[in-house]
């Protein structure tokens, strides 16, 4: 797991607040690219996405 985490909105429009719990997945592609595979559930829906790439603005290794 690259990245798990929790978030908790409420909805100006509604009495109740949802609560959204996310786990991030990432791969790491020749250093530079990571693609992140992203399921998001809450109270109203399930969310499984995979985002954009994110490319390193810098060279340097962490």
């Amino acid at each position: 797991f690259s990245e798990v985490y929790s978030t908790i909105h409420q909805d100006d429009n509604q009495q109740i607040s949802s609560s959204d719990i996310g786990i991030c997945f990432a791969a790491l592609l020749n250093n530079s690219v990571r693609y992140q595979f992203i399921l998001e559930s809450n109270d109203i829906q399930d969310d499984i996405h995979i985002s954009s790439p994110i490319f390193n603005s810098n060279n340097n290794n962490n």
